[in-house]
């Protein structure tokens, strides 16, 4: 895998994935494209997935287990920073971008399985439940 810098939108799926967690009960796909539609309107596509999840598995901030998705403690640790001075979750995300820049420089991405099936899946399973 190629390195590359975090960006707001690594940001802003880390943020997903603790959100899918705490609002939807749901740390699956399903659950970070409800995370995503809700706080972006619109869901990332698969190769956006397979990139980000890559990058801050890299990173050591994500870990990923049979397309099950959780923060690790320094995930946890830069989401609680980005959190501690309130606001809205655009405001939070903004800080968690920053947080993410400011703390690691290039990262090489660790593989992330993601079948374009298993995407497919939870993507209609999420927009037959929200329609």
């Amino acid at each position: 895998m190629p390195e590359r810098h975090l960006s707001k939108a690594d940001a802003r799926l880390l943020y997903s994935i603790a959100y899918a967690q705490r609002h939807y009960g749901n740390r699956s796909l399903e659950g970070i494209f409800a995370a995503e539609d809700g706080m972006n309107r619109s869901a990332p596509t698969g190769e956006e997935l397979r990139i980000g999840l890559s990058a801050l598995a890299g990173a050591g901030l994500v870990s990923c287990n049979d397309a099950t998705f959780s923060l690790t403690p320094e995930g946890e640790r830069l989401k609680g920073e980005a959190d501690a001075r309130g606001g809205t979750i655009f405001d939070r995300i903004d800080r968690l971008a920053s947080l993410l820049h400011s703390h690691f420089g290039a990262v090489e991405g660790a593989p992330v399985e993601l079948s374009d099936a298993a995407i497919r899946q939870s993507y209609d399973a999420y927009y037959s439940r929200s329609s």
